[in-house]
């Protein structure tokens, strides 16, 4: 393998363990996670957007009575 390629898996074991921490931590908080509108955990989530190398679109959703507090991340993906 040349240094480019692991370079390029190194960036996106990175950034997959930081996308799946993140959402870890929102799901612990008590976050509901859906990936194209179907309950999901973080390890899917993170999997799906790896594995399809397709754009996928996070819309936080507030609570209404409690703005800045997100009950829920939609990952939706797009079409181009």
């Amino acid at each position: 393998m040349n240094n480019g390629k692991a370079e390029t898996l190194h960036f996106f074991r990175n950034e997959a363990q930081e996308m799946y921490d993140m959402l870890s931590d929102y799901s612990e908080s008590g976050c509901e996670l859906r990936l194209e509108g179907r309950e999901a955990g973080p390890e899917k989530i993170v999997t799906t957007c790896l594995r399809e190398h397709a754009n996928y679109m996070m819309d936080f959703i507030e609570d209404g009575e409690k703005p800045k507090r997100i009950i829920r991340i939609d990952f939706n993906r797009i079409d181009e």
